[in-house]
């Protein structure tokens, strides 16, 4: 049996979170747009299965700690509840505004599911071909610098 690493047993001490638990939406009030929602004893996970854009409909989600704190670890926390509620194959964005659009009131987070066929392609590949950094990246990096 192969050994834990370091980093794989910290992990694997933490405080585990209850299972998710999904809401009845017949029996509590709720925002009209929430089409489902989940709970566990840490987060609670609202759903519009039928959010609008201008390319159809996506699947709006939003997270918030029950205590209404920020979320530390919010990269890895947002990834492990999309894999868990969503399914690990499930490509999810998180969006940031322009700083003229922001509504920052509230230790909410939100992502997007969209259908498979309007995002890009991943940028890392599983073959092993280097991949040619796209003239975009180019240019945003030349200007870093």
């Amino acid at each position: 049996m192969p050994t834990q690493s370091k980093r794989q047993k910290r992990l694997a001490s933490k405080k585990k979170t209850n299972p998710w638990l999904q809401l009845d939406l017949d029996q509590m009030p709720h925002p009209k747009w929430m089409t489902r929602a989940y709970r566990n004893d840490e987060f609670m996970v609202m759903v519009d299965d039928h959010s609008p854009t201008d390319k159809g409909e996506a699947v709006r989600v939003m997270v918030r700690k029950h205590t209404e704190t920020p979320i530390i670890n919010h990269w890895s926390t947002m990834m492990n509840i999309k894999n868990q509620l969503f399914g690990p194959e499930t490509v999810a964005v998180e969006y940031y505004p322009k700083m003229s659009e922001l509504i920052d009131d509230h230790n909410i987070y939100w992502f997007w599911i969209f259908p498979e066929d309007w995002l890009p392609k991943t940028m890392f590949r599983t073959d092993k071909a280097p991949a040619q950094p796209s003239k975009l990246i180019s240019q945003s990096q030349s200007e870093l610098r």
